[in-house]
């Protein structure tokens, strides 16, 4: 008897990483929903236009997940596993850009997730922009860094230093998942994202 077919929603589904993880995913036998705002563009990367790394066409449910009523809606109901990856991406974003675009909507996705009865994982696409504050060259921006402000490798168990309004929203989101994973309603797994090489690691 073959094992029931796992389903899992993806966030950010028409973006860079989310529109390889929904082809990976497909092929190796997953139910996949894409999920995301339609009119929402890739932020893309060096040498990418954001148009052409906008794969729209895989979103299966087209909706804004920083509206209220998501919260509710019952959304990820008959999925396993949500991976968390829309959001506001760019570390110069202003603090109002990421309140609504990463702290709301994650907190709308982890509420809509407890409401489902089958999610049993969540994944969240968090950044290495949360840890990168200390070394930040004094005239750069988040991102830039000083290496003689950097004595040592990072470690993950390391203390938090945001560089940006970005990087504290995702600090932030990556306490949310925590609240609900301790609170038993399902397993979450938080990534720090460093860099997308695309297809081609030589790019």
């Amino acid at each position: 008897m073959s094992a029931p077919r796992r389903r899992v929603a993806i966030t950010g589904a028409s973006g860079i990483i989310g529109s390889r993880l929904y082809s990976l995913l497909s092929r190796d036998g997953w139910d996949v929903v894409g999920v995301g705002l339609a009119a929402a563009r890739s932020q893309g990367g060096p040498g990418r236009d954001a148009a052409a790394e906008t794969h729209s066409e895989l979103l299966d449910v087209d909706v804004d997940l920083a509206d209220p009523s998501v919260a509710a809606s019952g959304i990820f109901e008959g999925c396993t596993h949500v991976l968390h990856l829309a959001g506001v991406g760019a570390p110069d974003a202003s603090f109002d850009a990421v309140l609504r675009g990463n702290v709301v909507a994650t907190h709308n996705v982890l509420a809509a997730a407890r409401r489902s009865t089958t999610v049993r994982r969540v994944v969240f696409a968090s950044t290495n922009h949360v840890q990168h504050g200390a070394s930040k060259a004094a005239d750069g921006g988040p991102g830039s860094l000083d290496a003689s402000r950097l004595p040592r490798r990072l470690r993950l168990d390391d203390p938090p230093e945001p560089d940006s309004f970005y990087a504290a929203s995702k600090l932030h989101c990556e306490a949310l998942a925590k609240l609900y994973a301790r609170a038993g309603h399902f397993e979450v797994v938080t990534l720090r994202v460093g860099w997308c090489l695309y297809d081609d690691p030589s790019e």
